[in-house]
């Protein structure tokens, strides 16, 4: 959990071979955070793309989103290989940060 965040949510979304998994957070300056692992889907959709991000697993990510709204998804192998993480209140860099803090992103 990043520092200075609650869990506000926790959620499961079972699927015939896995389940999905849906957490949020939150912080005492109205920031949100939404970690997804195993749900398909698109997005950021209609986010432009930031460009690649370096995961702290050797693996990259695709970071999208402008003023408040970023999101960051990766892919990796198995049934739950769709990873996505949404952070709504910050700017880029905060939540860049929160994101390395957190041990998702290298550096």
């Amino acid at each position: 959990m990043p520092d200075g965040f609650e869990v506000t949510e926790s959620l499961e979304d079972p699927y015939q071979d896995h389940i999905g998994i849906r957490v949020g957070f939150s912080d005492a300056r109205g920031r949100e955070l939404h970690y997804f692992a195993g749900i398909p889907g698109e997005f950021g959709e209609g986010l432009p793309l930031d460009g690649p991000v370096q995961l702290a697993t050797a693996e990259q990510g695709s970071l999208l989103g402008a003023d408040e709204t970023w999101v960051l998804v990766w892919q990796t192998e198995g049934p739950c290989g769709a990873h996505a993480t949404l952070g709504h209140g910050f700017a880029r860099q905060g939540f860049l940060e929160v994101l390395r803090e957190s041990g998702v992103l290298s550096g």
